[in-house]
């Protein structure tokens, strides 16, 4: 891994730790919510909680969808059966992959697990060139983390930014 590589992963490692800090760390007891992954006809979706994701994983339409915020108990077990998916996904893909993440916030642990996810979806990108990494983001935070991010994988990102509409 090059030094500058290594430089944006520890920045933002502590990005994440410094935002669980100010943004996520409760006082009290912990308590374990739940989740259930359904698979169903090459789909994969989990409704999201307060601590986890909603994720759409879809084969028929080449789509993976994570949006709202990420930080599970135990990010890598929450993670696992969207990178078993993705891993059946790859060996016969949709002809276009879109890839969207659009986290409002997520932990450092969550963090490693999206990067496994994006590495995922650059080997599928060196066989396939209709790969994208759709980066949605609120604030700039996000913006730079998706940036970051960016700098690392060799996959095109594109940078959604949600406006918010007065209503």
């Amino acid at each position: 891994m090059e030094i500058s590589a290594l430089i944006i992963v520890i920045a933002l490692v502590l990005v994440a730790i410094g935002a669980y800090v100010i943004f996520g760390a409760k006082s009290g007891k912990s308590k374990k919510l739940d989740y259930a992954f359904k698979e169903r006809d090459g789909a994969l979706t989990v409704q999201g909680t307060s601590r986890t994701p909603t994720v759409l994983c879809d084969r028929s339409k080449g789509v993976i969808e994570i949006r709202g915020r990420s930080m599970p108990e135990n990010s890598h077990e929450f993670y696992r059966p969207i990178e078993k998916w993705i891993d059946a996904y790859v060996k016969e893909p949709h002809p276009v992959t879109q890839l969207f993440i659009e986290l409002q916030y997520f932990n450092t642990s969550s963090s490693q697990c999206l990067v496994a996810i994006f590495k995922k979806m650059e080997h599928l990108h060196e066989s396939s060139e209709g790969v994208t990494i759709n980066w949605v983001y609120e604030d700039d935070d996000m913006l730079m983390a998706g940036q970051d991010y960016e700098s690392i994988i060799s996959v095109p990102f594109k940078f959604i930014e949600v406006v918010e509409t007065g209503g």
